[in-house]
């Protein structure tokens, strides 16, 4: 709770202050989980902090909106990282998850790193307030 949530947290308020007394403008984007959405076993504390993030980001939105700073979300599925590699290499562990991937794979950085990309750009200046999933599809099914 302290890292994924509370660090999170003090990290939006001081950059939203900061960019306030600048004279506003940019974009925060927090990573979530679709753990957030979707109880797994043993996810806890982990599935509540993200979840948490996502009604802090909708909050966040309406307060920093005024000031011209957007806050989004990006809400990943598993993605392969080297920690997650290993975690997710024994195919009895990945298999249950994948079949629910309509897309047929998990996440890799480069993918939900895209996706952030696109909503710090000025492309998404109407997108405000947004948890954007990147599952393949998963909360679909």
């Amino acid at each position: 709770m302290g890292i994924n949530l509370r660090a999170a947290l003090i990290t939006c308020q001081e950059f939203g202050r900061a960019r306030v007394a600048a004279g506003g403008g940019g974009a925060i984007v927090n990573i979530t989980s679709i753990a957030g959405h979707r109880g797994f076993p043993e996810h806890l504390c982990y599935a509540a902090s993200k979840a948490g993030l996502e009604g802090a980001t909708r909050v966040l939105a309406k307060e920093f909106g005024p000031h011209g700073i957007r806050v989004n979300a990006v809400a990943p599925t598993i993605t392969l990282t080297e920690l997650a590699l290993k975690a997710w290499s024994d195919p009895t562990k990945s298999e249950p998850m994948m079949v629910r991937h309509p897309i047929g794979r998990f996440a890799e950085v480069d993918d939900v790193a895209r996706t952030i990309a696109m909503l710090l750009s000025s492309d998404t200046e109407m997108v405000t307030g947004t948890v954007l999933s990147v599952d393949g599809g998963f909360l679909a099914t």
